[in-house]
């Protein structure tokens, strides 16, 4: 099941449209009998859209046993993301913040981010936590984190969510220098993405026989939304890398 940013929903329920979902890339789930024991990847997020207006939402996600680790890159021009709300965002920026969505949404701290700035992301998985530590950072400093007790991660992708009366171009961004490790190899992987929906990557590959693995860049295309938007996901042709 894939799980949207409902913890924030209120005002979204109120004027109540749709939960929709564009271009996406990934493996909603890995067929390996290990984890993701570490990942890293770098968003470049492109301006947001213009107007800003509830809601839209980029992000990668990793499925666990208890639910969906999830940070968020948001554009809306509600109060929650906008002003104090999210560390003095105006609208021309997007709103930032570490996320974990069980059967609510925990967050971490909320910063602005303009469209030209670069967003690291890190997952760890701790041991004695039982789950992953989660960090953003913006030009090298961590500005928001999460470490809770998720369980393991068998899945990445990366997703574009509009909701409530949500219309309008989404601009083409990239997630690049991405890269994992599992806990156990996996040799394959890079011919068992699952979801590919506008959106490719250069290449997927391991040098150690599928344990470790590097993506130099995905590509997501521009879209609009809701026409080119689904309530679940899509899958391409040919397998998500770029040019096959």
């Amino acid at each position: 099941m894939k799980l949207s940013i409902f913890a924030f929903a209120a005002s979204v329920t109120a004027q109540g449209t749709h939960y929709l979902y564009g271009p996406q890339w990934g493996w909603y789930s890995m067929k390996t009998s290990g984890f993701i024991t570490e990942l890293e990847t770098t968003l470049l997020p492109n301006a947001p859209p213009s107007p800003a207006q509830t809601r839209l939402a980029i992000w990668p996600g990793m499925n666990t046993a208890r639910g969906l680790i999830q940070p968020i890159i948001v554009s809306s021009d509600e109060a929650l993301f906008q002003g104090a709300g999210c560390g003095g965002a105006t609208k021309s920026q997007w709103c930032v913040f570490a996320s974990m969505i069980t059967s609510t949404q925990k967050a971490g701290k909320r910063v602005p981010m303009n469209g030209n700035d670069a967003l690291n992301m890190r997952f760890k998985w701790n041991e004695t936590l039982g789950g992953y530590n989660q960090w953003l950072s913006i030009k090298g400093k961590v500005v928001s984190e999460l470490h809770m007790a998720t369980g393991k991660a068998k899945s990445f992708y990366i997703d574009t969510e509009c909701q409530a009366a949500h219309k309008g171009t989404v601009n083409n961004h990239t997630y690049t220098d991405t890269k994992f490790t599992l806990s156990e190899p996996a040799p394959g992987l890079d011919k068992q993405i699952t979801m590919h929906y506008l959106a490719c990557a250069d290449s997927v590959t391991s040098s150690d026989g599928g344990k470790s693995w590097t993506i130099p860049n995905i590509k997501v295309e521009k879209s609009e939304a809701p026409k080119q938007y689904a309530t679940s996901a899509k899958v391409g042709a040919a397998g998500g890398i770029c040019g096959k």
